[in-house]
């Protein structure tokens, strides 16, 4: 008992160490898994208020005048664009052109002044002188050479139907448009040319 009390009385004096001990101590320290930290807890929503009536209206017109003004950009483009050639299936029809007859040219009537005719008129008062003066409208221009030249005997195939009729007629317009037409009639007799479109009075006096 002796000996082993001094035997830890020389161990406690020397300072040794058993090594276990040592081992124990040197080791280092194990330390324990940390857990992770829980996550926040999320916020919460509050309630939105309802929408008053007055930006409900607001709303509905800024929607209907975005509508409006995309559909304006549409019709503007389409309008703007390109149009598409559209095939036509109708056969092309080939026109001949006409050919536009000659013009022929119309003879110009021509009209011719007689000289003066005098007529006597016999009345209960006395004599009376009727002057005429005939303007023979012509059909054309070749006839015009044709009554120059039979003038006289024109002349006198005129006094000739006068003296058939009496001069005063000259003066009731249903007579003397009757004069007139045998006039004419009687002038045609002569000319082989043409012949007078119509017969008219540039003076007829009285005195």
């Amino acid at each position: 008992m002796a000996k082993k009390r001094k035997t830890e009385l020389d161990i406690e004096a020397t300072g040794a160490v058993p090594a276990e001990e040592a081992r124990a101590v040197d080791a280092p320290k194990e330390e324990a898994p940390q857990e992770a930290p829980p996550p926040p807890p999320k916020p919460k929503r509050r309630p939105r208020a309802p929408l008053s009536a007055k930006a409900k209206r607001n709303i509905i017109i800024a929607v209907a005048a975005l509508i409006v003004l995309s559909g304006a950009s549409m019709v503007a483009k389409m309008a703007s664009g390109p149009r598409k050639q559209v095939k036509s299936y109708r056969k092309e029809r080939v026109v001949t052109p006409v050919e536009k007859p000659a013009e022929t040219k119309l003879p110009k009537i021509s009209n011719v002044v007689l000289e003066p005719f005098t007529f006597t008129v016999k009345g209960k008062e006395g004599d009376r002188f009727i002057r005429l003066v005939l303007a023979l409208q012509m059909s054309n221009e070749f006839v015009v050479g044709e009554l120059e030249e039979n003038m006289p005997l024109i002349r006198t195939s005129i006094l000739f139907y006068m003296n058939t009729r009496d001069p005063g007629d000259l003066l009731v317009a249903a007579k003397r448009k009757e004069i007139l037409q045998n006039i004419q009639y009687n002038v045609d007799r002569s000319l082989q040319e043409g012949r007078v479109e119509t017969v008219l009075i540039n003076e007829l006096s009285v005195y």
